[in-house]
Parts: structure tokens; C-alpha cells; sequence
């Protein structure tokens, strides 16, 4: 019971009640939890109000009740009355209801029922008070329907009859329902308005009640795994640099799926490493939202453009990725040397080396190797560096002739990053020439009449090459006699003319001597006269020695006309030619 406030107007008492808490109800079903039912008016809670909770806040009530066991952590429902603690007398008053499925699956057929009886005071066998009918505010108010005090027995009579005959024809009582809930989701919540009007002072009671039929629920997940697989490569390489191929392979569906299998058919020219057509890649579960990668390392037997897709599957599921294409490259090289034809002994050659690229990739880390035959120079590679497609690149190159016949020859071999070995050579006629030198020298001169005096004939070769048949032959003036003659050949006289045999070969830097003794005859101004021949001449080499042959007395020289100077003088004493007596 409730305190009334005395305002300026007439009170009426109002008390909610929820089922468990003082009401009673002749439904067999409020005690029936198999069937959804009422909560019973002893819970499983130990509470003889079941549980029922109770606050009074800013001059209202707010009730609530756990079903079906008075405690929420163990029922199903949570239902919660908000109303006020009195209301004035023929002024409408609102209710709210508001239930909440507690559980994790749906509750359906859930309503909120009025059972209509509320003993207040000390309990008894016979109801007192005002009874309420409420309404949803959407539906209008509800008048009361409790009797005049001196008509309550009569009432209950009259419903215990009423309530008696329901049973009779339907076999369980039904309350009245105020809100028709319907199909509560898990946790859900739903609020409603209950509107009524007091017409008679007193206590007004309401008893309420919820009613549901719990599901159990078999709960399947449905899922539609989906795969999704990429490819990625390089757009280009070099045929001798490795094809690394990533795969990545995702579940882009839901739920897992089990068993994925990569595989990709390579095309002609491309292998994995051990030689294999097809690269293959156990993935596999894949959860959902998993991605897994895997990695190919292949290698290309040739060069061309090479496209492919991988597929992942796992038994009627598939994907398939885009076509990823390869080229494969190869730089091709060519090697020029130029020289000139013919070198002589230990000169320069100059060579002129040029390597040109013909593919259309770049030729990278180009060296070129360099050796040379019959020079005298070691050489040294040369990096050239990077080659453009249809580039070239060019330097010379300068070697010694050596020092002796025959043919010098330059060789280079150049390579670069994957390009197959290129090379090129060129040959040069090493020639050589022989240089001959003819000299002839006298012992003594001046020489006395009846004096000897020997010429020492040489021949110096101071060429480069070899020079043959070398042949000597002299001439005597009048004035001298030969004697005797040799050396490196044998003299043949005849006459004032000696002839030696000719030396078949004079070697470069090779001197040969001989040797031709005179017997001075007379007084002169003599010549000797040499003259050399060889294969390497076209004509003919000479040398002529003066020799002066003297009376030994040095008037009759000047009588004879002997070109004498006197001591210290600038002159000669006589004129060649001239007549002893001009000379006086």
C-alpha cells in the first residue's frame, strides 16, 4: 500500500503488479515454463514475490520482473512497468511497458497480458479494490473495471463464474492481452503505452503477466568460399638472368577452404629449374580473408615473349589470374679490327677496333679482350662499358712491329652481360729492308813512289732486313799496282779490275771487310774506285778513295805539279797542271 498525498483534488491509488507478486491467476499455464507460459509467483529466485523488483522515483513506480525465474541471469524475458504512484480522479494516466529478450535467439508470440486481480492489503481468500482495464495509447484508454465497495464480492463472483465458464470451453483461461509483442530478435528491446483513466477513488490494480514461445535454434553457417589469384613478373630480361614469378592466392570469400592448388602451364621456351613444363604449389587452407604467396624461379631455353596464367583451385572452385608476359632478351655483339696491310720492322701498327651491338637490348659491362701476335706490346682489356641497341663503340690501338719479318696480327674477342663471345682479327706483313753502307779507306796517304798502301773495303748492312748476292769489284788507277787482295770473299784480278765473289747473304747490322794492297808506280793524285752490288739494289753503290802518291822530294812534287802547300800557308805552292817553270 501506498501513502496517499492529499492534493487539491480527489486521489485515486494506483498499484502495477507484476505476475509473482501478490496476484493470482487460475491459469493452468502461468506455472507451465515448457510451454513459454507465465512466470510462477515463487521463482527459482527464493523470493515470494518472484523476484519482483520495485523503485519509486520523482512521484512514480517503476516495477520489473525476471521470466521465468525472477533473475535475469537465468531467464529469458525482462519485463519493466513505469507508472505513476497516484493519479487523480477522472484524469487519464499512462503506462510504460517495456520487455526485453534476454537471450541470444529469437522469442516469438511474446505478449504482455493483464490478468486483472490484485489482492491489496493482507492477503485473503476475496479480491478488494479497483480493478483496471488499460489499453495501448494507440488504441484509446481503458476505464476501470473494478466495482463500488459494496459490490465487490458480486464481482468476483461473477468473473470466478466467467473465469470458470473459459475454462470449461476452451480448457485454459486466457488473460487479456494489453500488447501483442509479436517476435522478439536476441536482445532486443521494445517500449509501449498503456493509457488509462481512474473514474472512482480508491486503489487501482493490474496485474501483469508475459507469455512466449522459446525457440531453440540450429544455427548453420552458410558460407561461399571464392579464390582470387595474382601473378606478377618482370616485363623483360636477359636469357641468362633468372624469371622470378610471385603468386598470391586469397580466400576473397567466406569460410575457409581447404586443399588450394596453384598451377601455372608454362609456354615453350621457359622451364623451372629442373627442367619442368608446369610449376606447381600446394597452398593449402586459405581462411577467410587469407592470402598465401608462392614464388617460381624459372629459367628461358630461348629468346621471344612468353605469356601465361595461373589457375588456383580447389575442387570447383577456381581463378584463374591475368596473363602475365615475359620477354627474353639476348644482346648480340660484332667485333671489327682494322689495320693496315703492311708494317715495316719497328714501326708502329695502329689498329682500330670497333664492336658494334646488334640486338635491340643494351649490351651492358662490355670488355674487350685484346691480344697481339708478332708485336712486341702485351695489351690490356678495355671496358667499354654499355653498348645502346644498334650502337657501337670504337678505339685504336697501337702495337710495335717487332723486329723481324713476317705478319703481326691483333685479335679482339669482346663480351658482355649475357651476350655470346664476339671476336675479330686482322693481320699485318711485317716487311723488312735491307741498308746498305759501302766504305773504303786507305792506310797511308800520302804514299811514297814504290810505297804500299792498303784499302780496307766495308760494307755495313743498316737495315732492318736481310740483303744477298753482295757483290764488290774495284778499279786500280794507272799509278797503283795490286798486290794482293781478301777478305770475306775471294779477289779475282784482271788488269787494273778486281772482282770478289759475291757473299750470298749480309744479315742486318752485319758488316763484311776486305782487304787490296797497292804498289804506288808514280807520282799522282790517285782515285781508287769501289763499287757494290746486291739483290736489294737496282743500281750499282760507289765509293772512291783519293790517294796522293808523292816522289819524296818535295821540289820534284812541285815540278811535277803535285798540289803541295807550304807550311802554314793557305794555299798550294803550285797550281795543278802547270809547267815546272810557272811554278818558279
Amino acid at each position: 500500500m501506498f501513502t496517499p498525498q492529499y492534493l487539491s483534488g480527489l486521489v485515486v491509488f494506483t498499484t502495477f503488479a507484476l505476475i509473482g507478486s501478490g496476484c493470482t491467476s487460475n491459469d493452468s499455464s502461468a506455472n507451465d515454463t515448457s510451454r513459454g507460459g507465465r512466470s510462477p509467483a515463487v521463482t527459482a529466485s527464493g523470493r515470494v514475490d518472484g523476484g519482483t523488483d520495485r523503485v519509486a522515483a520523482n512521484g512514480g513506480a517503476r516495477q520489473s520482473l525476471a521470466f521465468p525465474t525472477g533473475d535475469r541471469a537465468t531467464s529469458l524475458v525482462w519485463l519493466q512497468a513505469n507508472g505513476p504512484e497516484q493519479v487523480r480522479l477522472g484524469q487519464p494516466y499512462t503506462y510504460t511497458l517495456t520487455v526485453t529478450n534476454l537471450t541470444d535467439t529469437p522469442l516469438h508470440n511474446v505478449r504482455v497480458e493483464n490478468l486483472g486481480r490484485m489482492n491489496v492489503g493482507t492477503p485473503s481468500t476475496r479480491p478488494s479494490g479497483n480493478v483496471a482495464r488499460l489499453s495501448p495509447s494507440n488504441g484509446g484508454e481503458a476505464r476501470t473495471a473494478g466495482a463500488r465497495n459494496g459490490d465487490q464480492e458480486a464481482a468476483a463472483d461473477a468473473a470466478a463464474r466467467a473465469n470458470a465458464e473459459e475454462e470449461e470451453d476452451t480448457g485454459a483461461r486466457r488473460a487479456a492481452a494489453i500488447w501483442e509483442v509479436g517476435t522478439l530478435g536476441p536482445k532486443e528491446t521494445k517500449t509501449q503505452q498503456l493509457n488509462g483513466t481512474a473514474d472512482e477513488l480508491g486503489t487501482i490494480g493490474n496485474c501483469l503477466s508475459v507469455t512466449y514461445r522459446p525457440t531453440l535454434c540450429v544455427m548453420t553457417k552458410v558460407v561461399k568460399p571464392e579464390l582470387s589469384v595474382t601473378k606478377e613478373g618482370p616485363a623483360q630480361v636477359l636469357i641468362c638472368q633468372p624469371i622470378t614469378y610471385t603468386y598470391r592466392v586469397t580466400n576473397t570469400g567466406t569460410g575457409a577452404v581447404q586443399n588450394v592448388q596453384l598451377q601455372d602451364n608454362l609456354p615453350d621456351g621457359l622451364a623451372t629449374a629442373d627442367g619442368g613444363r608446369v610449376f606447381r604449389a600446394d597452398v593449402g587452407t586459405l581462411r577467410e580473408g587469407e592470402s598465401k604467396t608462392a614464388t617460381a624461379q624459372l629459367k628461358a631455353t630461348r629468346t621471344g615473349s612468353f605469356a601465361s596464367r595461373a589457375t588456383a583451385r580447389s575442387g570447383d572452385i577456381a581463378s584463374a589470374s591475368r596473363e602475365v608476359a615475359t620477354a627474353v632478351k639476348e644482346p648480340a655483339l660484332a667485333v671489327n679490327v682494322e689495320g693496315p696491310e703492311a708494317q715495316y720492322v719497328g714501326q708502329a701498327i695502329n689498329f682500330r677496333v670497333t664492336v658494334r651491338n646488334t640486338s635491340d637490348t643494351p649490351a651492358t659491362n662490355t670488355v674487350v679482350a685484346l691480344s697481339a701476335v708478332g708485336g712486341n706490346e702485351r695489351i690490356a682489356d678495355r671496358n667499354i662499358g654499355t653498348i645502346p641497341p644498334g650502337g657501337s663503340q670504337s678505339f685504336a690501338v697501337n702495337i710495335g712491329a717487332g723486329r723481324g719479318a713476317g705478319n703481326a696480327s691483333l685479335t679482339a674477342a669482346a663480351r658482355a652481360e649475357c651476350a655470346r663471345p664476339a671476336q675479330a682479327s686482322a693481320s699485318v706483313q711485317i716487311l723488312t729492308i735491307p741498308a746498305l753502307l759501302l766504305e773504303c779507306v786507305d792506310s797511308v796517304d800520302p804514299v811514297p813512289v814504290n810505297g804500299n798502301t792498303v784499302y780496307t773495303i766495308t760494307v755495313i748492312n743498316q737495315g732492318t732486313g736481310a740483303d744477298s748476292n753482295v757483290g764488290i769489284k774495284a778499279v786500280l788507277p794507272p799509278e797503283l799496282q795490286f798486290v794482293r787482295g781478301g777478305g770475306a770473299s775471294q779477289v779475282n784480278a784482271a788488269g787494273n779490275t778486281l772482282t770478289f765473289v759475291p757473299v750470298a747473304t749480309i744479315t742486318p747490322k752485319q758488316t763484311l771487310t776486305w782487304t787490296v794492297e797497292c804498289k804506288a808506280l808514280k807520282a799522282a793524285d790517285a782515285r781508287f774506285y769501289v763499287e757494290l752490288t746486291s739483290a736489294s739494289l737496282s743500281r750499282p753503290a760507289a765509293e772512291t778513295e783519293p790517294t796522293r802518291i808523292t816522289t819524296g822530294d818535295a821540289a820534284k812534287d812541285i815540278r811535277q805539279g803535285l798540289p803541295v802547300t807550304p807550311a802554314g800557308g793557305r794555299g798550294p805552292a803550285t797550281q795543278p797542271g802547270a809547267t815546272p817553270d810557272e811554278n818558279k
